[in-house]
């Protein structure tokens, strides 16, 4: 008896030791809790500078919209524009917002630092970036030698004497690409022919892309068009575009730096192709030089 009384005893003995040593408690199974460890596991491996997660210079989906670019000064360009382009909305949240705040962009490269933009982005926007405005890039302000008409204001002097200071008026801002031809009556050199004559090429045209495109009005000279440049600015607007895989033979034909034998070009290269894929494929040497190909680029689309 006094053997299974030992027996007993030392089974108690190792009962008890082994539940203090090897005591774990299960806690019931968390879901939502786990979840959040997952993410913030994930977050500590993708992210090295805190939780913000940048995604500057990456490429845009494959599942994204095309874009839409036309030519454009970043400094004027409305939200309304950009939106037309199909750029994310925090992007052009971003970009109003830095101009607001008294931003000024001077290059095209400063464009590309905007926080929202991507590498993809930024490289298709880039060939319509015009800057029709001369910005200080010390102190952002535009700048213009237009004459103005001055006025009388006083100051005083040590001697108490009151004597007339001239101050100028603000010069005339015209945007070529909304202005009628009663508007553009009101810059200097330009008469009735002149007026009728900037509005019946820009139809024509689909929109301009550059002021110099003035020059190529008839009897248009570069004296007048450096009187002109004093009141006149690109205004940023969508182009008209002709689709190369839909538009007539007669539709081609009509815009002013498309010939004859350049739309008859387009049109046997579409028959053969079926239809065109990319816009560079319109490229050859002999009957689409590069010359023309960057002409036309802003009014053709596929």
């Amino acid at each position: 008896m006094w053997f299974l009384a030992v027996l007993l005893l030392a089974a108690i003995v190792v009962l008890y030791v082994s539940d203090s040593i090897f005591n774990i408690s299960f806690e019931p199974y968390d879901a939502a809790l786990q979840a959040r460890i997952d993410s913030l596991e994930w977050v500590k491996s993708h992210d090295t500078k805190g939780l913000a997660i940048s995604t500057k210079h990456t490429k845009r989906s494959k599942y994204s919209k095309p874009l839409k670019p036309f030519v454009f000064d970043p400094n004027t360009v409305t939200k309304e524009a950009l939106e037309q382009m199909d750029l994310s909305e925090r992007l052009i949240k971003q970009w109003i917002n830095y101009r607001q705040k008294g931003g000024r962009f001077t290059t095209a490269e400063e464009v590309g630092k905007l926080y929202a933009m991507d590498s993809a982005t930024f490289a298709t926007l880039k060939p319509y970036i015009r800057f029709e405005t001369v910005v200080d890039a010390k102190s952002s302000q535009k700048h213009t030698k237009a004459q103005r008409k001055p006025l009388p204001k006083e100051i005083k002097t040590d001697k108490k004497e009151v004597l007339p200071v001239l101050v100028k008026d603000k010069p005339l801002h015209i945007g070529i690409n909304t202005a009628d031809s009663i508007t553009l009556l009101q810059v200097k050199g330009i008469g009735p022919y002149y007026a009728g004559a900037i509005v019946k090429y820009r139809k024509r045209l689909g929109g301009y892309v550059d002021r110099v495109q003035l020059m190529e009005l008839y009897n248009m000279d570069a004296q007048r068009y450096a009187l002109w440049c004093k009141s006149l600015y690109l205004d940023s607007v969508p182009t008209k575009q002709l689709s190369v895989n839909t538009a007539t033979f007669k539709e081609l034909l009509r815009h002013p730096y498309i010939d004859y034998n350049t739309t008859k070009y387009i049109v046997n290269k579409r028959q053969k192709l079926g239809k065109f894929a990319a816009l560079y494929q319109l490229k050859d040497d002999k009957m689409m030089p590069d010359s023309l190909y960057k002409k036309l680029l802003p009014y053709l689309c596929l």
